[in-house]
């Protein structure tokens, strides 16, 4: 019997190869195209083979040192799922970030997660996520911005919150005194 043609998917791996009537050397060959198929050696592996794409997965490798995973067949239209660059950094493109001061992260299961810096300047300060929650905001948080003598003391306050962003009011308390700071303030919001 000829060498079957190993293609790096699994699912085209003939499970009676090699059969006991081949030369020893073709079966070591065999093994050998089984092993780099499995390894992850080939360019291209194919996990699973579906009618339906959305249940098979495809992994792929370069030479630079990336590796993409991916949802569908190899070779057709397929949706990244993870990369990695040859760096190993790791990105989930299905998730969606933007790593900027005012930025946030799309995490697997719908949680996100949204930070940032509001200045001062009123007495409400403004803050308008970068994408709104689609279902609920859960939690916002803020930590004032400043360097104020040691008997003050100062908090902040999330109020006229909504799935599209919330108000910042900073207060101060000193010497028996308290009010409305004009301070910025560091936030952070989480909701999915």
């Amino acid at each position: 019997m000829g060498l079957e043609t190993f293609t790096g998917k699994v699912s085209d791996l003939v499970a009676t190869n090699p059969p006991g009537t081949d030369p020893k050397s073709q079966g070591d060959d065999h093994l050998r195209g089984i092993k780099k198929t499995i390894i992850g050696q080939s360019v291209n592996m194919q996990i699973g083979q579906n009618s339906d794409p959305t249940h098979n997965f495809s992994a792929s490798t370069n030479d630079d040192g990336t590796m993409k995973l991916a949802r569908g067949n190899a070779g057709a239209t397929t949706q990244d799922v993870m990369t990695v660059d040859s760096a190993g950094k790791v990105a989930f493109p299905q998730m969606g970030q933007l790593l900027a001061p005012k930025g946030y992260v799309k995490l697997p299961g719908g949680l996100i997660i949204q930070w940032g810096f509001v200045p001062g300047g009123t007495s409400k300060l403004p803050v308008t996520f970068q994408i709104p929650f689609p279902n609920t905001l859960y939690i916002g948080q803020a930590t004032p911005i400043a360097d104020l003598p040691d008997a003050t003391a100062m908090g902040a306050a999330i109020i006229d919150s909504t799935n599209a962003g919330f108000s910042v009011q900073v207060r101060y308390s000193a010497a028996g005194a308290s009010g409305v700071a004009a301070e910025g303030a560091w936030w952070l919001a989480i909701g999915d």
